[in-house]
């Protein structure tokens, strides 16, 4: 949330999202050719927020510098009280192992409740400060430069008629100037009506470029994306009906609704590769319906798609993003998830048994990695910085029909693999042929399940089991009584050998030698054995001499 009233009013999605981050998502992982299944990932909290440095932080961007910079709505070690008693927020920043550094504390008077910062072309980070009235005429823009330097570049009144409050960040148009939005417009006095779309210059000049035609309850909480066609394309927030509407506006200030969506916008509208528009609803409907949430892809002219609906267990999501591979990442109160363009979703990582709440604002540093901010949580529960340490995800296998044939791992994150092991025992090789897939050759004595171990951590499916095989048998004649020892793999939870189909008593001597007597009345043929997992028949008859 990124706005004061928001405290006194909190939405049934925040509530709803406290209540799923205590939740356990529970998946199993599915059989050979299925979808992956969720693997718990190592999710690591880099920095907590204790109040004197912040409290509840909006979301965090890479600096040119390669550090994160970030806002935090409350807190900071100001005297002024802007509201209810808690800090104004500040502005922070930290190196991407967690060394947290406070670069502004907003005092009321140079702002209260900053949000989400961008950095513009020219290196300096731009912003928006809320206000705790919520009323027309309050809130400004600001400008920062990387050492911390304060500027309010506009604020917002009553004469303006631009509007007031806003609740989310700017966008750096192609021309240079920035462009932002209010949640109210000047027409009204009071909050949660429809706002406006503003632009300033970088040296200040503060002009309206469009009051939005939305419906009386929807206000705007997300920042506008500028499409690759030019125009600026944003979604508002909520509504009494939990509704939503995406919208466009042109350079010239013309405001058209693409969409309106049955389930309150959450975020702001991403643009993917493909020039369609993606982005998340949640609390679909209304408060207690069991679909609370959805990813969707909106089409430049607004037709919309749900591409992947969530349950109320696993968590409202929070946001999303394209990765560097093309599929989008995201958060929900329990989860990380990563979702294929055509809406294949499979949870990466689970917060349960984290100390973290409310986790959102997900990015992609440059290292390739993952890291967010959680409103809540945390060692002194005023939020936290986490990164998302990815493992390996394993997701099918093929099936071995003879012991030399390779097996081939399919998943994700196997990029760096230092180990492929079956059941315990390290494969006789491996190659990583890409980051989603793995050939590897089962051991001698291979068991059952796989691992798979990067940098980053360890993957694991308990569903592979190792299908019986007969590599060779000595000797290969002998009469009735002859103590015959079969090689192969596989070999456990055995219940039966037969030569040429004449059941015989046996021994397991381990998961790849068994020993068995030759069987009264057994015959020239193959020798077969039968597991739990299947059964092998050698590839050459065993001998019954006289």
């Amino acid at each position: 949330m990124s706005n004061s009233a928001l405290m006194m009013n909190p939405s049934p999605s925040k509530i709803r999202s406290l209540l799923n981050a205590l939740l356990v998502s529970s998946v199993s992982l599915l059989l050979t050719t299925n979808p992956a299944a969720a693997q718990t990932s190592a999710i690591t909290t880099l920095a907590n927020f204790d109040d004197t440095n912040g409290s509840t932080p909006t979301g965090i961007i890479q600096g040119s510098d390669g550090n994160f910079y970030g806002t935090t709505l409350y807190g900071g070690n100001s005297t002024t009280a802007c509201y209810f008693g808690v800090g104004c927020g500040t502005i922070f920043k930290s190196t991407l192992s967690g060394t947290l550094s406070t670069l502004i504390n907003f005092n009321g008077t140079n702002g209260f409740a900053p949000n989400k910062l961008i950095q513009g072309s020219d290196g300096n980070f731009y912003g928006t400060t809320g206000c705790s009235t919520n009323l027309v005429g309050c809130g400004s823009v600001f400008k920062m430069t990387s050492s911390g330097t304060l500027t309010t570049l506009a604020s917002f009144d009553n004469s303006s008629l631009i509007g007031g409050s806003p609740k989310g960040g700017l966008v750096e148009g192609t021309d240079g100037n920035l462009y932002g939005t209010t949640s109210v417009s000047s027409s009204s006095p009071q909050s949660y009506f429809p706002g406006t779309v503003f632009e300033i210059t970088p040296s200040g000049t503060l002009t309206k470029l469009a009051t939005l035609a939305l419906n009386l309850t929807e206000y705007i909480e997300s920042e506008l994306i500028q499409g690759t066609d030019g125009n600026f394309y944003g979604a508002s927030h909520s509504g009494a009906s939990f509704s939503g509407t995406a919208f466009k506006v042109t350079p010239s200030g013309t405001s058209t609704n693409l969409a309106v969506f049955m389930g309150s916008i959450s975020t702001l509208l991403i643009q993917g590769n493909d020039g369609n528009f993606y982005g998340i609803t949640y609390l679909l409907g209304n408060p207690f319906t069991t679909v609370c949430g959805t990813v969707f892809k909106m089409t430049p002219d607004g037709t919309v798609t749900t591409l992947v609906s969530f349950d109320c267990g696993s968590g409202d999501p929070s946001s999303l993003i394209q990765g560097n591979d093309g599929n989008f990442y995201g958060t929900t109160g329990v989860s990380v998830f990563r979702m294929t363009p055509s809406g294949t979703l499979t949870t990466l990582a689970n917060f349960s048994g984290t100390n973290i709440t409310y986790p959102s604002g997900l990015i992609q540093a440059d290292d390739g990695n993952f890291y967010g901010v959680s409103s809540y949580g945390g060692s002194f529960g005023y939020g936290t910085i986490f990164k998302v340490n990815l493992i390996p995800i394993i997701s099918s296998f093929t099936t071995p029909q003879f012991p030399t044939q390779p097996i081939i791992i399919t998943g994700a994150n196997f990029t760096g693999a230092t180990s492929v092991t079956f059941g315990g025992v390290e494969a006789a090789s491996f190659t990583v042929n890409s980051d989603t897939q793995i050939t590897a050759s089962l051991p001698a004595n291979a068991g059952n399940g796989i691992t798979v171990t990067t940098p980053s951590g360890v993957g694991t499916t308990s569903n592979f089991t190792v299908q019986p095989g007969i590599r060779s048998f000595s000797p290969t004649s002998g009469a009735v009584n002859t103590d015959v020892f079969i090689n192969g793999f596989g070999l456990i939870n055995v219940t039966k050998v037969s030569f040429n189909g004449v059941s015989a008593p046996f021994r397991v001597i381990s998961a790849n030698r068994i020993k068995a007597n030759v069987p009264k009345n057994a015959t020239t043929g193959k020798i077969q054995i039968v597991t739990t997992a299947g059964r092998a028949v050698s590839s050459t008859n065993f001998t019954v001499t006289p």
